[in-house]
């Protein structure tokens, strides 16, 4: 942490002028509702990181058997996340936030969909599906620059403090649904599909709202902070 925040403090050396502040952030066109269509994808950020830390070694022996080598698997579902987390930034070089938040979440979805129906498909799938479900929360940063374009610089810390704090409310829900969903006493097949069900579900009306319901302006106030 000292390491980063001394980087950080060496690299910030520019600050934006007062006037391109004034125009991107406290033009007076802020509104509470703009933000709300980010609160579904706050919320399910972490469904897969969720279900990676506590529910994915019992879906592993459950479903596959208990000679199955978890240790690696998660291994394999870690070093993806953090590949990937490092690849992000070099992603937003070609493509728009919106464009990668909306791609990882249809796959994330897709993964979640094929694991309600197949949950025990084969070992191979499964690794795969995990690691994409737990890469989904890398995009968070990207969610908060979105917030960050909306929100006046007075209500930054308040607006962005309250949409993180959604993200640890879904792994506190998240994990409170799929232990009421173990807790019908399933087949373990039934029970983490309907458990990928619900991360389907979840999944798909975050994506939703996040497409149906953005302000069109997000992009250009984006790229105006990202430019001063």
């Amino acid at each position: 942490m000292l390491a980063c925040a001394l980087s950080i403090a060496a690299s910030l050396r520019r600050t934006p002028s007062v006037r391109s502040a004034l125009q991107t952030t406290e033009g007076g066109t802020w509104r509470l509702p703009k933000l709300l269509y980010l609160v579904p994808i706050c919320f399910t950020l972490s469904l897969g990181g969720t279900f990676r830390n506590a529910w994915a070694g019992p879906y592993l022996t459950g479903v596959f058997g208990h000679g199955t080598n978890v240790g690696t698997v998660l291994t394999a579902v870690s070093v993806f996340g953090i590949a990937t987390s490092f690849a992000l930034p070099f992603a937003l070089l070609r493509w728009r936030g919106r464009t990668i938040v909306t791609a990882i979440y249809m796959v994330g979805l897709l993964s979640a969909l094929l694991f309600a129906f197949t949950p025990g498909f084969s070992i191979l799938s499964a690794s795969a599906g995990l690691a994409l479900l737990y890469a989904m929360g890398n995009v968070h940063p990207v969610a908060m620059t979105e917030a960050q374009a909306l929100l006046p610089i007075r209500m930054r810390g308040i607006g962005l403090g309250a949409l993180n704090t959604l993200v640890f409310l879904g792994v506190s829900a998240s994990s409170s649904v799929f232990g009421a969903l173990a807790d019908l006493h399933l087949s373990a097949a039934a029970t983490y599909g309907l458990i990928f069900g619900a991360t389907a579900t979840a999944l798909a009306i975050a994506l939703s709202v996040y497409v149906a319901c953005r302000p069109k302006a997000v992009e250009a106030q984006g790229a105006a902070t990202a430019v001063d």
